[in-house]
């Protein structure tokens, strides 16, 4: 994830080099008579790299936008701060100096993306960069994980559909052959 207004022109850059040896690579391929399917596997690594690269760009350009679309769970707390400070246009160093701690301190926080960061902590954060942010939960549906190591006893062939109520919520399961017989809360 690209941080800093520098890093974003540094990447600009390399994508400019990129850009050019891809052509000089191709050029050269060709002209060592490979045919097209070759030549596309050749480049394949290159070109894999500047798309990634290019979607680095593409999401520095949509943080500054404030489109944080990109992010979408509380595992991603640390890129949402992170998108944040670069939104609000502060550098590593404002961002210090409002939280009243070292610049390398950030620029750390930042490079571990905030990994195992406390929500009082991100809380901080937040309110250091004049932003609120809010949760919304949304209801998935059940999955329900059957073991794997499950020996051939504890099978039966059977077919029936059963529904299992949890609260409010209800799931409908559909057992066939071979299938793992678990006691079921409420049959």
């Amino acid at each position: 994830m690209i941080r800093t207004r520098r890093e974003y022109e540094e990447t600009q850059r390399q994508v400019t080099e990129y850009n050019d040896l891809v052509a000089l690579q191709r050029s050269q391929l060709e002209a060592a008579g490979l045919t097209a399917d070759e030549v596309d596997n050749g480049l394949d690594p290159l070109l894999t790299f500047q798309a990634q690269v290019k979607d680095e760009l593409d999401l520095y350009d949509r943080i500054r936008r404030r489109d944080f679309s990109l992010l979408h769970d509380l595992s991603d707390m640390g890129r949402l701060l992170i998108a944040l400070r670069i939104a609000r246009g502060l550098t590593q160093r404002e961002l210090a100096q409002r939280l009243e701690v070292h610049e390398s301190q950030v620029s750390r926080d930042e490079r571990n993306e905030y990994y195992g960061i406390t929500l009082e902590r991100a809380n901080e954060i937040i309110k250091a960069l004049g932003e609120t942010v809010r949760l919304e939960v949304e209801e998935q549906p059940l999955r329900i994980d059957f073991p794997r190591h499950i020996s051939s006893q504890a099978t039966q062939t059977i077919q029936r559909t059963d529904k299992v109520s949890l609260g409010e919520s209800a799931v409908d399961t559909t057992f066939s052959s071979k299938t793992p017989v678990w006691p079921m809360v409420g049959t």
